[in-house]
């Protein structure tokens, strides 16, 4: 059963009446008519439009709802264009946004929906926040989260869509239990387009897909696409607690994430950056470097890490991809049950492992002859890994993969029941349970059998978000 309100206020700017916010009479706009009390819903009518001249400010308030009603599934939009963001929620809690389309101008808009603690010292905290189901495009920054003296706690975005941002789409800093669900993120960081000199200057144009900064105890990003091919410079996610490790655990499964576009040089970035980070774990994500505007598909960059203890990847696909580096400082890496495939000569490393202790196990590379597999130290142990150097157009029997875009594997694989058990792979890349015949298969899939009856299955938390998984990868709405 979802919240119950004390009271509904209704919003529609096409009405004319005596204005009484209710249903019948509501008010006709946010500016002039709204004051927002605690435990009380605000609902602007679907398919309607209002252009906002100030910022909508819940400010020490529990239990609000911004929100749609009306027939349909059109999101009503409020539109802000001038030096001012739309919706501030300042030491407020339990508060809900919900289908709503914010919109405004790339660089004079601030945020979309911004989430504050208090200005001094004590109590007045921001938790158990969520924004939900909206849009929120061309504005300086999408969803902005800043403790100050006090703080930021459970913070929900949900099967949010964010693009056409000059610089964050979402930037939460010292939120304890931060969770991004089932969410679309692209077009971010347009400032790389729009500032003179950002190409090789990541001081110009800062921006990322998701960061987390500073104190984040606990955090996950799941089921979203996270698209950096428009712009270049930055990360699509980045996880940096700024010079200190923080006790606590961190998330990234079921993702799709594509890198910053013409990561060469100077003009770098890469699909994730992680540092002073506390036990991560990657799983069951797709990183791949297709796609990009004008078809330059080479120089990008899967990882940058360093400072981090403890860091698992498991059952993830890198495709035509490079730089996967894990740099000084990581106390222990796991490395197992990932495909890397390249079908492009990058003329470099694809994987680099500085300096820390790693299980390096069940893994695919197969790669063109121009590339190095790896570099790496000699702490690094290496068990029942397969390595394919040469042309792809070998791939589908040595390893039998299904084809060049489809790594499921096929009969009679060499990679199929030759990997190690391990018990932190319960499920593969596609949702299915492993290992299926006793024994791990090598790689990101776990091989079933054609018309030899229903493979063992697992489960994966899929929602209606529009983001959608097959066993062959993932379907994007982009």
């Amino acid at each position: 059963m979802g919240q119950v309100y004390d009271s509904i206020v209704y919003i529609n700017p096409d009405f004319s009446g005596v204005e009484q916010g209710t249903k019948s009479n509501p008010y006709n706009d946010w500016d002039n008519d709204i004051t927002f009390n605690s435990n009380t819903a605000y609902l602007q009518k679907r398919g309607t439009t209002i252009t906002n001249t100030s910022e909508m400010l819940v400010q020490g308030k529990d239990n609000v709802k911004i929100g749609a009603y009306g027939a349909g599934t059109t999101k009503p939009i409020i539109n802000n264009i001038i030096g001012e963001g739309i919706v501030k929620l300042h030491y407020s809690s339990g508060c809900l946004v919900d289908s709503i389309e914010f919109t405004g101008d790339i660089e004079e808009s601030i945020f979309g929906v911004y989430i504050s603690g208090f200005w001094q010292a004590g109590s007045n905290s921001s938790y158990n926040n969520t924004i939900t189901n909206c849009i929120m495009h061309d504005m300086y920054n999408g969803i902005r989260s800043m403790p100050y003296s006090t703080s930021n706690d459970t913070l929900t975005v949900n099967n949010c869509e964010i693009y056409d941002i000059h610089n964050d789409g979402i930037f939460v800093q010292q939120a304890d239990c931060t969770n991004v669900r089932n969410s679309n993120i692209y077009r971010i960081n347009m400032g790389w387009h729009l500032v003179p000199g950002a190409h090789g200057n990541d001081l110009l144009s800062t921006g990322d897909c998701i960061q987390f900064a500073l104190g984040m105890p606990r955090w996950s990003v799941k089921n979203t696409i996270m698209d950096r091919r428009y712009t270049g410079n930055k990360f699509c996610f980045i996880y940096n607690t700024g010079g200190a490790l923080t006790t606590g655990r961190g998330l990234l499964e079921d993702n799709t994430f594509y890198p910053p576009k013409d990561t060469t040089g100077g003009d770098g970035g890469a699909a994730i950056f992680l540092k002073w980070a506390n036990n991560v774990t990657f799983r069951n994500n797709i990183t791949i470097g297709e796609g990009y505007p004008g078809g330059d598909d080479s120089h990008v960059s899967t990882l940058s890490s360093s400072n981090v203890d403890t860091i698992a990847y498991y059952g993830n696909l890198f495709k035509n991809t490079h730089n996967f580096n894990v740099g000084a400082g990581v106390t222990l890496l796991d490395l197992v049950n990932n495909t890397f495939a390249n079908t492009v000569d990058f003329g470099g490393e694809k994987i680099i492992i500085s300096d820390a202790p790693a299980i390096y196990k069940n893994n695919v590379i197969a790669i063109r002859t121009a590339d190095i597999p790896y570099q790496w130290n000699s702490g690094v142990v290496s068990t029942t890994n397969h390595l394919i150097e040469g042309s792809s157009a070998t791939w589908t029997t040595n390893p039998s993969f299904v084809s060049t875009s489809d790594f499921n594997l096929l009969v009679g694989s060499t990679l199929v029941n030759n990997g190690t058990n391990d018990a932190n792979i319960t499920i593969d890349l596609g949702g299915t349970a492993r290992p299926q015949d006793g024994t791990m298969d090598i790689g990101a899939y776990e091989y079933t059998p054609v018309g030899g009856g229903s493979p063992v299955t697992g489960t994966r938390n899929v929602s209606s978000g529009g983001v959608r998984l097959t066993n062959k990868g993932k379907t994007l709405k982009l």
